[in-house]
């Protein structure tokens, strides 16, 4: 069963997300944070199997958390959401 690290500033996204992923995909979650730094210390302490981390979060942001956990854990797999539309937060503008 993989174990997920949800990482997002809003409780009822995360809330929502775990319902998901525990009910329909088979997976565990084994930790929430609401801010990049606790996604990164998290994540060193939990060792999950996969992230998934909002690119917008209060202190570092979703990009800079995830360049912290990457150096940590590199076979971690992580996805980045976002719901910006700007081609600076866009892959290929």
């Amino acid at each position: 069963m993989p174990r997920v690290l949800i990482v997002d500033d809003s409780d009822i996204f995360r809330r929502s997300l775990r319902t998901i992923l525990e009910s329909h995909h088979g997976c565990e979650v084994c930790g929430e944070a609401d801010n990049g730094e606790d996604a990164a210390r998290l994540a060193q302490e939990l060792r999950p199997d996969a992230i998934v981390i909002d690119i917008s979060l209060p202190g570092i942001n979703g990009i800079e958390a995830t360049r912290a956990i990457r150096s940590k854990l590199p076979d971690a797999k992580i996805v980045v959401m976002s719901l910006h539309q700007s081609s600076e937060t866009r892959k290929g503008g």
